[in-house]
């Protein structure tokens, strides 16, 4: 009997429940869309600022390091100091699994006759975590090379393929290197060659997922497990991903708030014109002994039916937009979200709750002899 009321109730009066599923539905797009966004622009900013390269250097405490690459202090070059083997690993075993880390040594060496700073890394990590260096082709750092930055060639006259007499030891340039930075006065040998350079590490450079207090907790730790050395966040890039997402989140946040609020009165009007639609429904059940609980549980299943069938279709439609726009922003489909249903649907049915308040406090008021009598 419940059951039949109920779907009689949501069928008979197909304009009024298309009405109120629409306005659901607008709803649960917009949530389903920006949750989904959201997920996806996270994991995007975070594979773009890997594009402004490491946001954590170490280096030996107490030592003044200018190194400038791309416009960004990571620890310097020139210091006599250095970090140990074993501090380097220790310092290594605070950054979380799977992080890039590149090893850097530094000195001066004398090329071709003219003395010059030099650093040494291993070529193809720290080509991966500083993307804005650029070679001619695919340097191959095995065996006697280096690069060379492009400022110096041009002072030294070489170019790609020619040898190199660095310290009285003949090198092959593998390659000119353009960073935009200090790294293009200067020459960039082989990890085999590092040895030119002197014991110890003049940095270790590193990329720790996550914001900028992720940042700060790491470099902590390193400082506590090291006490030789110092740890610092390259802020403008630990910093900058958290701003963006921040705002972003605050954006979207917005948007949904405004589509609910729109969507809620749109919701509430039409349950409440439904409502008096069916008063005499309402006070014939009243009049053959339904009690207020019965009342209320046929009000509010009748709401949250439509919540649920609303949340459903926007979530589809929600992940299309997302998928939409994740490939007009981002030139990448936004993948589904599962996670992302179970939130959909339940402000979806909290929606239309929180719009039959309304019609239920007017059908729990209602005088049975008036309503029936036609007053």
């Amino acid at each position: 009997m419940f059951r039949r009321v109920l779907w009689k109730s949501i069928l008979e009066r197909k304009a009024r429940t298309f009405v109120a599923v629409l306005a659901v539905t607008v709803a649960a797009t917009t949530v389903s869309a920006v949750l989904h966004l959201q997920g996806d622009v996270q994991r995007r900013m975070a594979h773009e600022v890997r594009a402004y390269g490491p946001n954590l250097t170490v280096y030996p405490r107490g030592e003044t390091h200018p190194l400038v690459v791309g416009g960004i202090e990571l620890g310097g070059t020139s210091s006599a100091r250095s970090l140990s083997e074993e501090a380097i690993a220790a310092a290594e075993t605070c950054l979380p699994t799977g992080a890039p880390r590149v090893r850097v040594r530094s000195g001066e060496v004398v090329a071709k006759g003219v003395p010059c700073g030099a650093i040494s890394v291993p070529w193809k990590e720290a080509i991966a975590l500083c993307p804005w260096w650029a070679t001619e082709g695919t340097p191959d750092e095995r065996g006697e090379a280096c690069l060379v930055g492009v400022d110096l060639a041009k002072r030294l006259f070489l170019s790609r393929g020619q040898e190199v007499e660095v310290n009285g030891r003949k090198l092959r340039v593998e390659g000119l290197l353009a960073t935009g930075g200090v790294e293009d006065r200067q020459m960039v040998l082989s990890p085999a060659r590092a040895d030119l350079l002197g014991e110890g590490y003049a940095a270790l450079w590193a990329r720790v997922e996550g914001s900028a207090s992720d940042v700060e907790t790491v470099a902590s730790a390193i400082e506590r497990r090291v006490p030789s050395a110092a740890a610092r966040p390259v802020r403008q890039v630990s910093e900058s991903e958290g701003k963006v997402l921040a705002r972003v989140r605050g954006l979207l946040l917005y948007i949904c708030l405004a589509v609910l609020a729109a969507s809620g009165l749109c919701v509430a009007t039409t349950m409440l014109a439904s409502a008096s639609d069916r008063e005499r429904e309402m006070a014939l059940l009243l009049a053959l002994g339904a009690g207020p609980r019965r009342i209320a549980t046929l009000t509010l299943s009748h709401a949250a039916v439509l919540g649920a069938i609303g949340g459903g279709v926007g979530y589809v439609l929600g992940w299309v937009a997302a998928r939409i726009l994740g490939t007009e922003i981002f030139h990448a489909p936004a993948e589904i979200a599962w996670g992302v249903l179970a939130p959909v649907l339940g402000a979806s049915v909290a929606l239309c709750l929180f719009g039959a308040l309304a019609p239920l406090r007017r059908a729990l008021t209602l005088s049975p002899a008036i309503v029936l009598k036609g007053e």
